[in-house]
């Protein structure tokens, strides 16, 4: 009985400590990390760089705030195409240009050569800043784009 008790007192004080953790803040994020932009229908925005962005699938208001941010290049990590319809309706509205580049691949095991091919596009357009900004996605624009 007197084991229980203890038992009983000891669980009581663990539940009672994990009650009142308070974390590290979580709101100081290192200045070198991308950095959350919220756009409408551009889900889980970040700029990694002045020339790079990430996210997860485009709506089609989406497409206007690409625009806005100077997009130029489009990669879409994503095994699903939906892009091309956004662009090519987009295209009949306005006359910014969106070269497309379907790099499907996936989050755990990315293909080499198209990870390669993704690596060369991105210093392409950092070391010739002419060639504009890069927006690269996938479905949530968090394990792919992360992974890149």
């Amino acid at each position: 009985m007197i084991m229980r008790n203890k038992l009983i007192l000891v669980m009581v004080v663990v539940l009672f400590q994990c009650g009142h953790y308070e974390p590290v803040c979580e709101c100081v994020r290192p200045q070198n990390w991308a950095t959350p932009l919220c756009r409408p229908g551009l889900p889980n925005l970040y700029k990694v760089s002045n020339y790079l962005y990430r996210g997860g699938q485009p709506e089609k208001c989406g497409m206007e705030q690409l625009e806005k941010l100077e997009i130029t290049t489009f990669i879409n990590f994503s095994t699903s195409d939906k892009d091309q319809y956004l662009i090519n309706e987009y295209k009949l509205k306005s006359k910014h240009k969106f070269e497309y580049i379907p790099l499907p691949m996936c989050a755990f095991l990315p293909d080499k050569e198209k990870f390669k091919q993704f690596l060369a596009l991105v210093c392409d357009h950092v070391c010739d800043p002419s060639k504009g900004k890069v927006f690269i996605h996938c479905k949530h624009g968090a394990d792919r784009t992360g992974t890149a």
